[in-house]
C-alpha cells in the first residue's frame, strides 16, 4: 500500500515520503523482475486510522503544513473509514490492469478525478 505523500514532497513527511517512495521502486522493479504478474503500488486516499488520529490531534500543523488539509479533511467526505476505503480498493482492481506493471496509482485518479487533479496540481 503506498500512498500521495510518495511523491509529493510535503515537509515534515520525510521518513514515510521516503519508506512509500521505496515501496513505489520496489513495485517497479519487482514488475521487470516478474514479467508474468501484474503489480501496481496503490495509494487509498485519506483514510481515518489510528495514524489520522494522532495526526489530525498531535503535530503542530504551522510546523508541518501539508497537516491542515488533513484536519480539513478530518469530518467531511475526503476522509474515508476504512470499510469505504476497502470498498473503494475492490472496485478498482479490474481497471488496475490497463495500468503498466509496476506503477503507483492513486485510486482518486479512477474514482475521483478532480480530487486528484486538485491534489497532484503542478507546483502544489
Amino acid at each position: 500500500m503506498s500512498s500521495g505523500a510518495s511523491i509529493l514532497g510535503n515537509r515534515g513527511w520525510g521518513a514515510y515520503a521516503l519508506s512509500k517512495a521505496a515501496l513505489n521502486m520496489l513495485a517497479k522493479l519487482s514488475a521487470h523482475e516478474f514479467p508474468h504478474t501484474h503489480l501496481c503500488a496503490l495509494a487509498p486516499g485519506i483514510i481515518d486510522t489510528a495514524m489520522m488520529e494522532y495526526l489530525c490531534t498531535r503535530p503542530d500543523p504551522q510546523q508541518f503544513p501539508a497537516l491542515q488539509r488533513l484536519r480539513d479533511a478530518r469530518q467531511s467526505a475526503n476522509m474515508q473509514g476504512p470499510h469505504q476505503a476497502a470498498k473503494n480498493l475492490l472496485a478498482v482492481l479490474p481497471q488496475l490492469r490497463e495500468r503498466p506493471s509496476g506503477s503507483f496509482v492513486d485510486i482518486r485518479e479512477i474514482l475521483e478525478p478532480e480530487t486528484y487533479a486538485r491534489l497532484y496540481k503542478p507546483g502544489r
